[in-house]
């Protein structure tokens, strides 16, 4: 994952000293906006939160760049693309991995943490209404793996 090294060409300039030659790297890779969703989702939780906190931290290696990066140190290298969809199908186990990284732990006095419950109320709500009209919630995820030989 070298979407979160503080530095990934000195990463990738390391593997390639590392990997003796005829070897391959694997190298998982996200879109650069890959969670703008979620961070959108997550906003309506916690308006405190800017609605691109998921993706204010740029990737410092993603689908768009793994390219460009590894050329100066792999000759041969492609991409492996995966397209697709997390289908939700069931709207708690959604609240509950969007509650989690919230101000539910921050709400210090009872008004906060009464207006977050009618939040998270509104939101489920919502959930659960564009579940019973399209019987699925559908995430885009793009992802992919940079394959290279040296």
């Amino acid at each position: 994952m070298l979407c979160r090294v503080p530095d990934s060409n000195k990463a990738i300039s390391e593997i390639a000293r590392a990997l003796k030659s005829g070897g391959w790297l694997y190298a998982a890779a996200n879109k650069e906006d890959q969670m703008r969703v979620m961070g959108c989702v997550r906003f309506i939780l916690d308006p405190a939160q800017p609605a691109n906190a998921a993706t204010k931290q740029p990737l410092g290696f993603d689908l768009g760049n793994g390219a460009e990066q590894l050329s100066p140190w792999f000759r041969g290298r492609y991409l492996r693309r995966y397209e697709y969809a997390l289908v939700v199908t069931e709207i708690k186990p959604l609240v509950n991995y969007l509650l989690s990284g919230t101000a539910a732990d921050n709400a210090e006095r009872e008004s906060e943490a009464d207006e977050f419950r009618r939040r998270v109320g509104r939101l489920t709500d919502h959930l659960e209404r564009e579940l019973a009209s399209r019987g699925e919630i559908r995430i885009p995820k793009d992802t992919g793996q940079f394959v290279a030989h040296k």
